[in-house]
C-alpha cells in the first residue's frame, strides 16, 4: 500500500473524493438548489439545509414538505425515515476502521457520510490499512460535503435557465451512481 500515514490517507481521500463522488453530488445539489428556488425557499435557507442535513433525499423531502405546508412533526418523521439508510452505512463502515483511530469526534465525522463517500470507502478500504481508513474517510467525506454547498448555491442561481426536467434529472444522478457503485462493491 502507498498509504503510510494519516496524512497520506487523508490526502488520497480528498483526491478521490473530488473525482466521481464529488461530481455526482455536484449534479444532485445543483438540482436541489434549483428546486429550492422554484419552491420559493430563500438561498440562505437552501444553503443551510445542505450544510446541516447533507442528505439529498432528506433535503428533498424537507423542501417539498415545507413548500406544501406540511405539519412539522410529519415532516420530521418523513425525513427521519429517509435517513434510516445512514444507520446501515454507519454500521458497515466504522467497524472496518481501526478502533484506535476512532475518536469521540465520530459523532461529528458521521455528518460527512454520504452515499457517495460510503460507496467509495467500501470499495477502497480493502486497499487501505485499517489504521488509516478513518483519515481516508474524513478526506473523502469532507471533499464531498465541501462541493455540495457551492453546488446548491450555483443551482439556486441558475434555476431559471435550466429546464425543470433537467433539474429533476440532476437530482436522480446521485441514487443512480450509488446503485452502480453498490453493485461494483
Amino acid at each position: 500500500s502507498t498509504i503510510h500515514s494519516n496524512k497520506s490517507a487523508f490526502l488520497l481521500g480528498v483526491k478521490q473524493g473530488f473525482g466521481a463522488p464529488a461530481w455526482v453530488l455536484v449534479a444532485g445539489m445543483i438540482g436541489f438548489g434549483a428546486m429550492c428556488r422554484s419552491t420559493g425557499i430563500d438561498i440562505w435557507i437552501a444553503t443551510a439545509i445542505t450544510t446541516t442535513f447533507f442528505a439529498l433525499p432528506g433535503q428533498i423531502v424537507f423542501v417539498e414538505s415545507m413548500s406544501m405546508g406540511a405539519v412539522a412533526i410529519a415532516t420530521a418523521i418523513t425525513v427521519m425515515f429517509t435517513a434510516t439508510r445512514f444507520l446501515t452505512m454507519t454500521l458497515t463502515i466504522f467497524p472496518q476502521m481501526d478502533r484506535r483511530s476512532l475518536v469521540k469526534s465520530n459523532f461529528l465525522a458521521v455528518h460527512v457520510l454520504s452515499m457517495s463517500s460510503w460507496a467509495a470507502c467500501m470499495k477502497e478500504f480493502v486497499h487501505i490499512p485499517p489504521e488509516y481508513r478513518y483519515a481516508y474517510f474524513i478526506g473523502m467525506g469532507l471533499s464531498c460535503w465541501g462541493v455540495s454547498i457551492p453546488s446548491t448555491i450555483f443551482g439556486y442561481l441558475i434555476a431559471g435557465s435550466v429546464p425543470l426536467p433537467v433539474t429533476y434529472g440532476l437530482l436522480f444522478i446521485n441514487p443512480l451512481f450509488f446503485l452502480l457503485t453498490f453493485v461494483d462493491v
